[in-house]
């Protein structure tokens, strides 16, 4: 997987990154991590936005852990949780925080359970207060965040419900930002 420093800049997403993204949880070989125990309200917190997270970019191969053994990696694709599953290596998250967007790759829940990654402070508190993945919370918080960038990924992701997000924000009255669709992807 890539290797990008926590709270440091992530290019990964190519021409769709943003300076206002902040990599968290993209541990690789060779590169020191911190550990340390998380609280089971954090994790809890964390596993159940990984289970449907909104990923603009889909799905892009999987990603492994580099730290586990080739022969466990079956296992590690995906991890219960609730009654739900979360699948792992095969998705971002996208957490709202202040002033930026941090990024984490789903294998993160792994590298916490397994491998005792403690992941900064200030992700860890933007993922307690994270509104429901698919919510319009979560709509206005990200277009709160970066406006332009928000819409310019809801026109070119593969994600199916990118129209459903053009459309609430239509209706949470932020036509401004709506009407920036242009004509082949509109709605109306």
């Amino acid at each position: 997987m890539t290797w990008y420093a926590d709270l440091g800049p992530i290019d990964y997403f190519r021409s769709d990154s943003s300076p206002s993204f902040r990599a968290v949880g993209w541990l690789g070989e060779g590169h020191p991590f911190p550990q340390d125990e998380v609280s089971t309200e954090f994790f809890d917190r964390l596993c159940m936005l990984l289970v449907d997270p909104w990923d603009p970019h889909g799905f892009r191969g999987f990603h492994e852990c580099e730290f586990c053994p080739t022969d466990e990696v079956p296992h590690l694709r995906q991890l219960s949780v609730r009654d739900q599953v979360a699948k792992m290596g095969v998705n971002n998250l996208f957490v709202p925080g202040d002033g930026c967007v941090y990024v984490a790759p789903s294998l993160i829940a792994h590298y916490i359970r397994d491998h005792r990654y403690a992941p900064p402070h200030v992700f860890v508190e933007a993922v307690l207060r994270c509104p429901e993945m698919h919510s319009e919370e979560y709509l206005k918080a990200r277009r709160e965040l970066l406006v332009d960038d928000f819409m310019r990924w809801n026109l070119r992701c593969r994600e199916p419900r990118s129209l459903e997000y053009i459309h609430a924000l239509r209706t949470s009255g932020a036509e401004d930002v709506a009407n920036w669709a242009p004509w082949w992807i509109r709605t109306d």
